[in-house]
C-alpha cells in the first residue's frame, strides 16, 4: 500500500499534468480560430472572381490549413482522452 507521501506526490503529478494539458488546449484553441480564419481568407478568394493562377495557390494553402485543422482535431481528442 502506498504511503501517504506516495499519494500526495501522484496527486500533484496529475495537478500538473492537467495545468499542463489545460495551457496546450487554450493555446490551441486560439491557434485554432487564427487558422479558420485564415482558411476561409483562402476559400474566399477559391471561390472568388480571381485569376486561376491566384486560385490555384490559394487552394494550395487552404488545403495546408485543413492538414492542420486535422491534426488539431486529432490533438483535441487524444486531449479529451488523456483529461
Amino acid at each position: 500500500m502506498p504511503s501517504k507521501a506516495e499519494i500526495l506526490q501522484g496527486l500533484a503529478n496529475v495537478e500538473f499534468e492537467k495545468e499542463h494539458l489545460e495551457r496546450e488546449i487554450k493555446a490551441a484553441e486560439d491557434y485554432t480560430k487564427h487558422i479558420t480564419q485564415q482558411k476561409m481568407d483562402k476559400q474566399a478568394i477559391v471561390y472568388g472572381s480571381y485569376d486561376q493562377a491566384t486560385k490555384d495557390a490559394a487552394q494550395k494553402d487552404y488545403d495546408y490549413y485543413c492538414d492542420i485543422l486535422s491534426d488539431l482535431l486529432d490533438k483535441a481528442l487524444d486531449w479529451e482522452r488523456r483529461m
